[in-house]
């Protein structure tokens, strides 16, 4: 039976102090709701944060304490984000459905256009990984109903798939494009 395992931060920074850490903060805001975390738990005690505003007037951010938080040394958990291109479905591959394997747990996402009123959503598909630093299957199904299945993909980076062509580009997740 799959298990699920929580999604890739959108902001992943790993980096040494060369001191003790006496205190830090964590400033957040979004068009929509969301659950901060940092190092896998949960920052705040609020459920779907920051509630209800009226994002026509303004945008509430929360400051939270975070220095409890923090761990000591690197962030030892993996990540990967995949971009899809479309050739013969829709360029944006929208619709097209992504499933990976990686030790022993399978989860899946699919691409999805828009999201709010004048909002859109990141194309690109993002998993978390845990420990496992590599992904052992990954199969795309494209709109148009084709299947592409990759073996052994490695972790930690951003890679680019192109419908009929498997992976086309892959950048690592310290130096991303700006």
């Amino acid at each position: 039976m799959a298990r699920a395992l929580t999604p890739a931060p959108y902001l992943r920074r790993v980096f040494t102090i060369g001191q003790p850490v006496t205190s830090a903060r964590l400033y957040v805001t979004a068009l929509g709701l969301y659950e901060a975390r940092l190092n896998g738990r949960r920052v705040g005690d609020g459920f779907l944060t920051p509630g209800w505003t009226d994002y026509t007037q303004r945008v509430a951010y929360q400051t939270y304490d975070v220095t409890g938080l923090l761990n000591q040394g690197d962030n030892a958990n993996h990540r990967v984000l995949f971009k899809l291109v479309g050739t013969k479905s829709n360029k944006a591959a929208i619709g097209a459905r992504v499933t990976i394997r990686a030790a022993g747990v399978t989860q899946f996402d699919e691409v999805r256009g828009g999201g709010s009123y004048l909002s859109q959503n990141d194309l690109r598909i993002h998993f978390g990984l845990g420990a496992a630093a590599k992904i052992d299957v990954v199969d795309v199904r494209w709109p148009n109903g084709k299947v592409e299945s990759m073996k052994d993909v490695a972790a930690d980076k951003i890679y680019t798939i192109i419908e009929g062509q498997g992976i086309k580009g892959a950048v690592s997740f310290d130096n991303p494009p700006r």
